[in-house]
């Protein structure tokens, strides 16, 4: 490989040890290299002064090289619109790795067409800090579970590590299995946001179900906006999912100095908050019809709201934005069956009484309660499963 040392291996004035000197020969490793340079396992390498290798070619699996982590750049073609079609977990891999291998791909536009299993997908993040994402990314109201992204030691991590004001991302759902863990500047969707002064960044239909775990500046769908003088446009956008943090934390952003959110709502489960500024931290946060449960930030057009009022379709009638739907009765939500458990499981604990909750009609509705409560009963275990009538 050519570097600072140089040695003569052919000829008749051959080199002892390698020197720095430029006069020198470069040295070659010489039989059969995998394409990123390596020797192919179980064949010998020799070393000269000629190029004499043959290279493998690239191991593409699903558009990404396995040995060097390349991208195949034919895996996908754009439709007739530049949008790429996102249909399967690979293609969303792909797409990022394609994005963050130039500076000239940070515009491209991206639309997911099926809901997203990532379970055991490696997902490196949209943009980097120096590829900001800058394209528009259509989440097509499709919704991405498993999604897993452990950073602990890196600055600025989401499904878009960074962002340029320019992005626009809309319409996406991550659900409550998803989790995304950084060192500082983490969100959920976007870690952080790069621009000038006077720039706007606009999210919208965005959901937030899973967990966020940084440092400081984080947020479920932004963690950090270090301009003071950009401007953040939410609309319709919401969490319930759990931001853990040290320090700087808000449920639906970190710092981002000139907010403006519209028809948005988040459930306040976190660490790391400051008091007075736990839904989104900043200087001027504008809120417009707004709601936060168990928040303590106070603003005109923040309002509160129950984990009563979350299930039974009142907060949508407040939110009165067509973009938010709900079936009353089938849309289980793990945030309302915990708030539920824990205050009747509190209050029978404390009274010496052990809680039975009946099953739905799949499991014949019968009761399950502890094993405490039956020492000679056979224990079974039963999977709560969303969306199932009994699924609390």
């Amino acid at each position: 490989p050519q570097g600072c040392f140089r040695q003569n291996l052919d000829g008749e004035q051959k080199d002892a040890f390698p020197t720095t000197r430029l006069q020198h020969a470069i040295v070659y490793a010489c039989g059969q290299l995998q394409c990123n340079g390596t020797p192919l396992p179980g064949t010998t390498v020799t070393y000269a002064n000629v190029q004499q290798s043959t290279y493998l070619p690239h191991c593409f699996e699903e558009g990404i090289c396995s040995v060097c982590e390349n991208v195949d750049e034919e895996y996908l073609y754009p439709d007739a619109k530049g949008y790429y079609q996102l249909a399967t977990p690979y293609a969303l891999r792909w797409f990022a790795a394609y994005v963050n291998s130039d500076p000239a791909h940070a515009n491209l536009c991206a639309r997911l067409t099926a809901d997203l299993d990532m379970k055991g997908i490696s997902f490196q993040g949209l943009g980097s800090t120096t590829i900001p994402y800058a394209g528009e990314f259509d989440g097509g109201s499709q919704r991405i579970t498993n999604l897993v992204m452990k950073r602990t030691d890196e600055t600025g991590v989401g499904f878009v590590n960074v962002a340029h004001t320019s992005i626009w991302l809309h319409d996406l759902t991550l659900a409550a299995s998803c989790s995304i863990t950084g060192y500082r500047y983490v969100g959920g969707f976007i870690g952080k946001v790069d621009g000038v002064s006077g720039d706007n960044i606009r999210l919208a239909r965005l959901g937030f179900e899973g967990i966020v775990t940084g440092n400081n500046n984080c947020g479920a769908i932004i963690g950090c906006i270090p301009n003071n003088d950009i401007v953040a446009h939410f609309k319709t956008c919401y969490s319930i999912g759990t931001i853990n943090g040290t320090t700087e934390c808000g449920a639906l952003s970190g710092w981002s100095s000139r907010a403006r959110l519209t028809n948005c709502y988040a459930r306040v489960r976190r660490s790391g908050f400051e008091a007075d500024h736990d839904v989104v931290r900043g200087f001027t946060p504008i809120f417009r019809n707004c709601y936060a449960y168990g928040a303590k930030q106070k603003s005109d057009g923040l309002s509160s709201f129950t984990a009563t009022e979350l299930s039974n379709g009142t907060l949508l009638e407040k939110l009165n934005d067509p973009a938010y739907s709900q079936t009353i009765g089938t849309d289980s939500n793990p945030a309302v069956a915990e708030e539920i458990f824990k205050a009747l499981y509190d209050y029978t604990k404390c009274k010496g009484i052990f809680l039975a909750i009946q099953c739905c009609e799949h499991l014949n509705r019968a009761i399950i309660t502890e094993c405490r409560a039956v020492p000679f009963a056979q224990p079974v275990n039963v999977v709560p499963q969303p969306k199932a009538g009994g699924s609390l």
